[in-house]
């Protein structure tokens, strides 16, 4: 993992002057239920997609950071990445990453060779990887995708070494997510509720 981790950080460093010449990588991430309650879980899934990869050259290395604006309502309990895909994968050095506040930094995934045949984003979204919150306490948040780090925000293609600069894609993703109190704390708010009307309807008479 650490090989890896060193051998993006120097590609993207290396490559760093000559991102912005390439074509956009989309990404996008979507979510069955970005309702949960406190200590409820809930699996974010992050999909990629390269408008001009043709078949068998897609996408062979990613990377990308995620993070919310609202730190702490809920935090990141485990990731996980495509099997067939990875070489190596995951998170970057702790410095990096606070999965408490729901931080996923310098995530990443490498192909096995980097001339493997691959169809990963060719045509359309294919997803790429998942990660796993749980509530910690009541409010609303909004995640976005993008570069935080030194490794940047990018995908490489079978063929080339060229980064293609990431983008992500808010028209198709599910960002906003909500924190409700958990169902016992609704039943005896509600509870509680019938019991004040009760007592004003008794103390009226």
């Amino acid at each position: 993992m650490k090989k890896t981790f060193l051998f993006l950080m120097a590609a993207s460093v290396c490559l760093f002057f000559s991102i912005d010449s390439f074509a956009a990588l989309h990404f996008k991430i979507t979510c069955d239920d970005p309702i949960l309650s406190v200590g409820e879980q809930t699996t974010i899934n992050i999909h990629i997609m390269d408008p001009d990869a043709g078949d068998d050259y897609g996408v062979i290395l990613w990377q990308f950071d995620m993070w919310p604006d609202m730190d702490g309502i809920a935090k990141v309990v485990s990731w996980a990445v495509e099997p067939w895909f990875a070489y190596e994968s995951g998170y970057g050095p702790e410095s990096l990453n606070l999965p408490t506040s729901g931080n996923v930094n310098a995530f990443y995934a490498m192909a096995s060779d980097l001339d493997q045949v691959s169809n990963i984003g060719t045509g359309d979204y294919t997803r790429i990887a998942s990660i796993t919150i749980e509530g910690l306490t009541e409010g609303q948040f909004q995640y976005d995708l993008g570069n935080r780090t030194t490794l940047g925000f990018y995908g490489v293609l079978r063929g080339s070494m060229e980064p293609q600069q990431g983008y992500f894609d808010t028209d198709n993703s599910v960002s906003e997510y909500r924190v409700v109190p958990e169902p016992s704390t609704l039943v005896m708010l509600g509870v509680m509720g019938l019991f004040l009307v009760k007592s004003r309807k008794s103390g009226r008479l």
